[in-house]
C-alpha cells in the first residue's frame, strides 16, 4: 500500500514558515535633515513624507526632535542678572536722556530705543526670564 504523500518531504505540519529578518535602513545624516525639512515644509504632514520616504511617521517625530535640540543648543542664550537703578536726580526737570536697550531670552529679542521707564525694562526682564 502506498503511504500518503504528506509528509514525505520531511517537513513538520503545522509549523509556521520561518519569518524573514529584514535589515533596518540606515539613514545618513544627511537623509535624515532632508527628510525632517521635508516634513516642516507648510501644507505637508509627516504622514505623507513618511509614505514618500519609506520611513515609519513615528521615526520622522524623533528625528523632529532631536532636530529641535539641536536648534536650542545653538541658540541657548543666557540671561545675566541685572539690577536697574533710577538716577540719582530723579526729581528734577531735567529731560531723560534717549537711550536704547536690547534684550534677549528665550529666542525672543526686545529693542527698546526712546526714553525708557526702568520699570518697564524690569517687566520685560521678568517676562524673558519666564
Amino acid at each position: 500500500m502506498l503511504g500518503d504523500a504528506s509528509g514525505m518531504d520531511g517537513a513538520a505540519h503545522g509549523s509556521k514558515p520561518e519569518a524573514k529578518k529584514t535589515e533596518r535602513r540606515k539613514w545618513s545624516a544627511e537623509e535624515r535633515q532632508r527628510i525632517v525639512q521635508a516634513s516642516l515644509k507648510a501644507g505637508t504632514t509627516v504622514e505623507s513624507v513618511a509614505r514618500v520616504y519609506g520611513v515609519n511617521p513615528s521615526q520622522i517625530y524623533d528625528w523632529r526632535k532631536q532636530h529641535r535640540q539641536r536648534i536650542q543648543q545653538v541658540k541657548r542664550s543666557a540671561l545675566l542678572p541685572v539690577q536697574v537703578a533710577e538716577g540719582l536726580n530723579s526729581g528734577t526737570s531735567e529731560a531723560k536722556p534717549e537711550s536704547s536697550v536690547v534684550m534677549e531670552g528665550r529666542g525672543v529679542r526686545v529693542t527698546m530705543n526712546g526714553c525708557i521707564d526702568a520699570a518697564l525694562i524690569c517687566r520685560v526682564l521678568e517676562c524673558l526670564a519666564g
